[in-house]
């Protein structure tokens, strides 16, 4: 996979604070990275720096291989963003007027009623909305909106900073569901930044994980929830034994237990070894993301 941002180096200063440490890292072409980190780890401050808004104290930023302040407006005719301390679209305008508005800003004409625009109204569900004023949205439908304002310039890196921030499930999931769409059907690149877990664990392909300033991971996701894997949990599914029912989940008329360790789950095997008979199941569950993230820091694994 192609590298379409790489930092070296990166390091930023504010007075005395270093809010960003040495980072070497690389952003893939057409896959979704997540930029996490507890508040103050330098999130914002990186993709300010990514989208040139501010610039290092020193270390490189390359699009592909060339230096970001070389690019100029190019740049931005490569990139979008919807950053949460950004308000993206006028209250008293109309979703249409809205999207007319910043449509005639990129010179396009009848933007609105183009296959695509229509296609994200559909897939984003603000059609019955989209005639009346901004102002009266809900937080998750101006979501929506930014989200097809930021689309309309038809950049291939698009910047997402807390997409889903205070949405309704029904608001996440069309949004989760559209930037899958946007990956997979026109080779989007998304860099996001996001503290729900079940959000990552869902869209990213790669992490970028920063703490302090410094960074602690940059990788594919298995690789990530790898680092954490002798703290894997178990679940055994048992259909009869004795053994303290209330401790078990009733699923399909068997018991499942829930092991935080495989010695713990070894612990209870060997002291109930009439239940193996009875034993349909023991899997190995999925890493949590928020147990990878206390884990990296708990130990400070600094890459």
């Amino acid at each position: 996979m192609v590298d379409v941002i790489t930092c070296q180096q990166l390091t930023k200063f504010y007075q005395e604070n270093k809010a960003l440490d040495g980072l070497d890292i690389e952003i893939k072409k057409g896959q979704i990275t997540a930029i996490l980190g507890r508040n103050g780890s330098g999130k914002t401050t990186l993709i300010k720096l990514l989208l040139n808004m501010i610039s290092p104290t020193s270390g490189q930023i390359f699009y592909e291989d060339c230096p970001v302040g070389k690019l100029g407006h190019g740049l931005y005719r490569r990139t979008a963003a919807i950053l949460e301390s950004v308000d993206n679209t006028y209250d008293y305008m109309t979703g249409k007027e809205n999207i007319d508005y910043f449509s005639g800003l990129l010179g396009q004409r009848a933007a609105f009623s183009s296959p695509k625009v229509q296609e994200l109204l559909d897939r984003l569900t603000l059609q019955d909305a989209i005639y009346s004023p901004a102002g009266g949205y809900s937080r998750g439908m101006r979501q929506k909106l930014a989200l097809i304002i930021a689309l309309l310039s038809d950049a291939d890196i698009l910047f997402l900073d807390e997409p889903t921030l205070g949405l309704d499930f029904e608001s996440c999931r069309a949004i989760a569901d559209t930037l899958k769409w946007l990956v997979q059907t026109e080779g989007k690149t998304i860099i996001l930044t996001s503290h729900q877990a079940d959000l990552i664990e869902e869209l990213a392909d790669r992490v970028i994980l920063l703490d302090k300033g410094k960074l602690l991971f940059s990788g594919d996701l298995a690789s990530f929830k790898a680092k954490n894997k002798h703290e894997s949990q178990y679940m055994l599914t048992c259909k009869e034994g004795e053994f303290n029912k209330g401790r078990a989940t009733m699923v399909d008329g068997a018991y499942q237990f829930l092991f935080a360790s495989h010695e713990e789950l070894s612990l209870w095997l060997q002291g109930h070894p009439d239940c193996l008979p009875f034993v349909t199941k023991i899997e190995e569950m999925n890493q949590r993301i928020d147990d990878v993230l206390s884990h990296f820091y708990k130990e400070e694994l600094y890459d």
